[in-house]
């Protein structure tokens, strides 16, 4: 069972790793989706992407049930939604334009 939280990225950590506030601020890896390391290239050119489809903008999460403790923990993996009438799902998003390779699972 999922369940969904409403929040805003307030930092892009890495091109699949992005902090949401929602009662306090979680940092969440993008489930389905893979970057390359932070320090090459490729992974600068995707944070930069993320940055441009998620920054300050009002976002879903969804995570499971039994991963609910993220609240309380501060991070944790999920499936992040932008909000809006141009939302997307970010990981697709990435995916789909070449920044990130499909995964399954966390």
């Amino acid at each position: 069972m999922k369940v969904t939280l409403a929040g805003r990225v307030v930092n892009v950590a890495a091109g699949d790793l992005v902090d949401i506030e929602i009662r306090r601020t979680v940092r969440v890896r993008l489930l389905e989706c893979h970057v390359a390391d932070p320090a090459t290239t490729p992974g600068i050119d995707a944070r930069a992407k993320l940055i441009d489809i998620t920054f300050g903008r009002p976002v879903e999460l969804d995570v499971e049930l039994d991963d609910l403790d993220l609240l309380k923990r501060g991070w944790g993996s999920g499936r992040v939604r932008t909000l809006g009438p141009n939302g997307v799902d970010v990981a697709a998003v990435m995916v789909a334009d070449g920044f990130a390779v499909a995964r399954k699972g966390k």
